[in-house]
């Protein structure tokens, strides 16, 4: 008698649990050219359009890489429709992705808008930022140089210094990427690693 009623009860949470599934509704999906558009006109508040959380990890990157990079160098006012440019293709990148995870139906649609994803999503832009950044800044100096008349200058900076700066601002911020995620993995240790894979999750995985 016991046994039929715990095959019963066993039964009857199977079934809530499927219910429980079946009524869960996927997140819709976001067209990339708008994002994109958004996201040039309003710099990182246009992902706002995408989700809240990835705005709001969009506006904590922009201003940490801000904060990061002038203690190594100097923004210039222009240098910001760079970077927009960039916020951009990541939005683009980030709405393509998930739109496949809605069109597969993948249960990792359900953790997708969630405060973790969103900022392993930002932080693959820290050092990508970091590097054209100083490449861009290089360059403007470089030529600046060699109107000036001085062209030995401007070659040295535009083919060695640009060059190991940029690749030493790619090492130094693809660290603070690997902090934050390892850091955001500390606090939500259970957090999908799969959707936005940065340098702190390889290793993890690797390791």
């Amino acid at each position: 008698m016991w046994d039929i009623i715990d095959f019963s009860c066993e039964l009857l949470i199977i079934f809530v649990r499927k219910m429980a599934v079946n009524n869960q509704t996927f997140p819709k999906k976001k067209h990339p050219a708008i994002a994109a558009l958004l996201t040039i006109i309003f710099g990182p508040f246009g992902y706002l359009y995408i989700g809240w959380r990835y705005a709001l990890a969009a506006v904590i990157c922009f201003v940490l890489f801000v904060i990061l990079f002038t203690l190594v160098a100097f923004i210039p006012v222009w240098l910001k429709y760079v970077n927009v440019l960039f916020f951009a293709f990541l939005s683009v990148q980030i709405c393509q992705i998930r739109n496949m995870i809605i069109n597969e139906k993948h249960s990792d649609a359900f953790a997708f808008n969630t405060f973790p994803v969103a900022i392993f999503a930002m932080t693959i832009l820290l050092p990508l930022l970091a590097t054209v950044d100083t490449a861009v800044i290089g360059i403007f100096a470089a030529i600046r140089a060699m109107i000036d008349g001085n062209l030995s200058k401007g070659l040295v900076i535009l083919f060695l210094a640009t060059p190991v700066i940029s690749f030493v601002h790619y090492f130094v911020f693809s660290w603070f990427a690997f902090g934050i995620d390892k850091l955001v993995l500390l606090f939500a240790p259970n957090a999908p690693t799969n959707i936005f894979p940065t340098a702190a999750i390889r290793h993890k995985k690797v390791s």
